[in-house]
């Protein structure tokens, strides 16, 4: 087991905790004590190390081993994966950023001395910067990791977003 992330909600009744080798999380309710393993979508090859719980209850956790970070939904039992920009990082710690109802996911790489910050952004989020840039305006580049490189949902253009349900 690694390092556990707590709800910290005021309605919060959990703990989760990465199972790095075991490729789950371990689901851990304070108030009853009971504990459910939710997979990640390949346990195989995606090993957990850091858990991160965000004010909406989503749950965020490193995969050290695969160069990327997901995304679990309690409320779905859904995860969505991320790509990060840059192989061999080796992730190790992830941090949440919330401030003026804005989410922002911090991940030192442990191997490439370097920090990716992906900010997260709402569909009018995106509109608006679509439009931005088809009016010839720069976005604030707040989600663009080490040199510069963007970090986008897979999926996206440009990305490779993977959704998975548990």
């Amino acid at each position: 087991a690694r390092r556990m992330g707590g709800d910290k909600n005021p309605d919060g009744e959990f703990v989760y905790v990465g199972n790095s080798f075991g490729g789950n999380l371990a689901r851990i309710n304070i108030k009853s004590n009971k504990v459910d393993l939710i997979p990640l979508p390949n346990p195989a090859t995606q090993q957990p190390y850091q858990v991160a719980v965000d004010k909406g209850h989503q749950v965020w956790t490193n995969l050290w081993s695969t160069d990327a970070i997901a995304k679990y939904d309690p409320a779905s039992s859904q995860w969505t994966l991320f790509d990060l920009p840059s192989r061999g990082t080796e992730t190790r710690h992830i941090s949440l950023l919330e401030k003026d109802g804005k989410l922002q996911v911090v991940l030192p790489y442990s191997r490439t001395r370097r920090v990716a910050v992906m900010t997260v952004r709402s569909e009018d989020d995106m509109k608006a910067l679509a439009a931005r840039a088809a009016g010839g305006a720069r976005d604030d580049g707040a989600d663009r990791g080490a040199r510069g490189a963007r970090l986008r949902p897979a999926g996206a253009a440009g990305g490779d977003r993977r959704v998975h349900r548990h």
